[in-house]
């Protein structure tokens, strides 16, 4: 596929490639009756085909296939630490020691930015009895407001004659916009087992550490980037602010009364979430030892419970966060806390997270950029003379 697409514009890579593999299968697309084994070889035949086409077809002068957790490590400036990348796909927990992938630890569930879309989605359908109509279903002609206020009915094309997929990505488009508005909040409580009761989190300027770009990432320089003297919690919006949502074809939302809408991010702490997706996912996780319906704080307690004890308390430390679903405000901060409510009461919990959202989604290319400039690099990579003599075996190495 890739080489239909790219074959008519690159004919020769004349520098070494660096690639970045995702790592992540999506619960959609995992095969239920793949054992453990058995997805390992499709990873590597994965790799090897990636390797071969870069070097046969690109004719590339040297390869080398980067893990996405170690670089987004990298883009942080560690070596050690445990990686929770929040994408499309997912969330993953990866440790990190020494730069080297923990695979045994590595722990998926299939809670990322599509599956809170469809549960927005359902939502809508469910609670608010909405149906989102796609952009290319509207006539634009009829959603004009008249004089007195009132919006005139909505007449929409049938699309019958459009693939089912392009239906679908229209309306992922608009659940993706609606789940990214300005009314999105994460709620700063986490629920104590002792307890029984929720707990409001307090601002702790050194639970959490965020890194800009051109900064110095060493520990001496990392701390105290936060200098906000405010021990109370930022305001959240309001009533009166959060009103309501327009839809493209001019449909309101009340937000008002669904906070589950306002408060979607939250779904990625539940333990018990009524949705048919999860149903999926546990069918695949059934036959995958690293995919499981754990919320984000298990997800990551149940890593680090893998790793040696003597790893644990480091890597604790230097907790990782990335990816694009990570973006959500305060989510660094309810992480925190959930997850030190997990752990024993000596190892401290600390979040490490890119400043700016563009650092977050692209931190792999960032660590992969900072990987590249190094001159060791040479010594990892696969080049073209050895592929020849040895064969693409040595790319899964």
């Amino acid at each position: 596929e890739i080489s239909s697409r790219w074959g008519d514009n690159f004919t020769c890579l004349p520098h070494p490639i660096c690639a970045v593999e995702s790592g992540f299968t999506h619960y959609r697309n995992a095969d239920v009756g793949l054992g453990s084994a058995a997805a390992a070889a499709v990873g590597r035949k994965q790799k090897e085909t990636m390797t071969e086409l870069l070097i046969e077809k690109f004719s590339a002068p040297a390869v080398f296939l980067a893990p996405s957790p170690a670089m987004n490590a990298f883009a942080t400036g560690r070596q050690n630490g445990l990686v929770l990348d929040l994408g499309g796909g997912g969330c993953r927990a990866t440790p990190i020691v020494d730069g080297l992938l923990l695979k045994h630890a590595q722990k998926r569930n299939g809670r990322g930015g599509e599956w809170l879309s469809d549960m927005q989605h359902q939502l809508l359908l469910r609670d608010s009895n909405i149906k989102i109509h796609p952009r290319y279903t509207i006539n634009k002609a009829s959603n004009k407001r008249s004089k007195d206020g009132n919006t005139r009915k909505t007449v929409y094309h049938s699309g019958n004659k459009v693939h089912s997929s392009f239906h679908e990505n229209g309306i992922r488009q608009i659940m993706n916009e609606m789940k990214c508005g300005s009314h999105i909040v994460m709620p700063l409580y986490y629920y104590d087992e002792v307890l029984k009761k929720d707990i409001l989190c307090k601002y702790d300027p050194d639970a959490t550490d965020h890194i800009s770009e051109g900064e110095s990432h060493n520990e001496n320089n990392s701390r105290g980037i936060n200098n906000d003297d405010n021990t109370s919690n930022p305001p959240t919006p309001t009533e009166a602010e959060i009103g309501n949502y327009e839809l493209p074809d001019g449909t309101p939302i009340n937000l008002k009364s669904n906070s589950k809408l306002t408060t979607l991010p939250d779904l990625l702490f539940h333990d018990l979430v009524d949705s048919t997706a999860l149903s999926n996912m546990q069918e695949v996780a059934n036959f995958s030892s690293s995919l499981t319906t754990l919320p984000l704080h298990k997800l990551a307690h149940s890593s680090l419970s893998q790793v040696d004890i003597d790893a644990r308390k480091e890597l604790s430390s230097n907790i990782i966060l990335c990816g694009a679903c990570s973006v959500f405000p305060d989510l660094e901060r309810r992480l925190s806390y959930e997850l030190s409510s997990l752990t024993p009461s000596n190892t401290k919990v600390k979040i490490i997270c890119p400043k700016t959202h563009i650092e977050r989604k692209f931190a792999s290319w960032i660590g992969a950029s900072v990987l590249t400039s190094l001159g060791s690099f040479q010594q990892l990579w696969l080049s073209k003379s050895e592929y020849e003599e040895y064969g693409v075996t040595l790319a899964c190495q």
